[in-house]
């Protein structure tokens, strides 16, 4: 489960520091030549970098129909791309008083494009993207928001951040709908399950939470224990989620026993995000080293391993090159 591949074609001498995955494209930014790289998932070849970044990227998310990226940074600028043509068509201003935009996040319809601000404030801007006009402001978190996602109904607007507050915003008025205290110090990410009915989030103390949506109430808190969580995905089937640690391992955990179920090893200087693709059967990951693209397919992955070693593996080996997955003979 723990074949990997690096993709190449792009400068990678710097930290990758953000990444977007959407199925067929992957976005990411790279702090060497401050460009937003990208690649198709595919070939894994390099397609583009994307003009008019210059600037450090904390943030991109792709639009539902793959159409449109948008990127986050410290000037408190949002930059919207054409994927198609690769060219800028918006550079949208927050509302943040210090100019610092964390995350970035289109609603399901793509109607609407929501940024969290880094900015002492913790601002969320909402725009729509059919003119790109700021629609709302929601205040209310204390120091920086890290992370914002909508709801997949639409409905509903999530925020984490500094404060280490879970904080629910109604998606058309703006209006407060609830203030979850994570009890965690700061919380970097947030996903929600696609059948919207989970909530989960990853904190800085090295757990990760999962919340009941309907009753606002802490459902389980998973402990990590592998350094600061910094970001999480669950898969279309919102069956697994995945863990992006400090300690440079992604985690894979099934949702509704709350058991790990692999450890993925391989970012020597620690993993930020992950992704999974449309049919689950392949992760991203991004870190301040590489991005790499996991086989989750055992059966697949073992046959890789097959190929490479022979039909000959001994305990020590298997243990060594499959260490979530029990010892038998595949090989032979």
């Amino acid at each position: 489960m723990d074949v990997s591949v690096r993709l190449d074609g792009a400068n990678q001498s710097g930290q990758l520091r953000s990444l977007a995955h959407d199925g067929r494209w992957i976005a990411a930014y790279n702090t060497h030549d401050e460009s937003v790289d990208l690649w198709d998932l595919r070939t894994q070849r390099h397609i583009a970098s994307l003009p008019d970044a210059g600037e450090l990227t904390w943030g991109l998310a792709f639009s539902p129909d793959d159409g449109l990226l948008a990127s986050a940074g410290p000037s408190g600028k949002v930059r919207v791309w054409d994927t198609g043509s690769h060219r800028s068509v918006a550079v949208l201003d927050t509302t943040s008083p210090k100019r610092k935009a964390q995350a970035v996040h289109f609603s399901p319809d793509g109607r609407s494009l929501a940024a969290a601000a880094a900015d002492g404030m913790g601002n969320v801007t909402v725009w729509d993207t059919d003119r790109f006009r700021t629609r709302m402001t929601m205040k209310g978190h204390e120091g920086a928001a890290f992370g914002v996602e909508f709801s997949p109904d639409g409905r509903t607007i999530a925020s984490v951040g500094e404060d280490s507050t879970l904080r629910l915003w109604d998606a058309r008025s703006g209006r407060s709908l609830a203030v979850l205290d994570n009890h965690a110090g700061m919380t970097f990410d947030l996903a929600y399950a696609p059948d919207g009915r989970t909530l989960i989030t990853g904190n800085n103390d090295g757990t990760v939470h999962l919340w009941d949506v309907r009753t606002r109430t802490g459902r389980a808190t998973l402990d990590i224990s592998a350094g600061t969580v910094y970001g999480i995905a669950v898969d279309a089937k919102g069956t697994s989620l995945a863990v992006a640690n400090s300690d440079g391992t992604v985690q894979l955990w099934d949702i509704a026993s709350e058991r790990r179920t692999a450890t993925l090893t391989g970012h020597t200087l620690g993993a930020i995000t992950a992704a999974f693709s449309p049919s689950g059967s392949t992760l991203v990951s991004s870190g301040n080293d590489t991005i790499r693209l996991w086989d989750l397919d055992a059966g697949r992955a073992t046959r890789h391993i097959c190929d490479v070693v022979g039909p000959a593996v001994d305990r020590d080996r298997w243990r060594k090159l499959m260490p979530d997955v029990p010892f038998h003979m595949p090989c032979s």
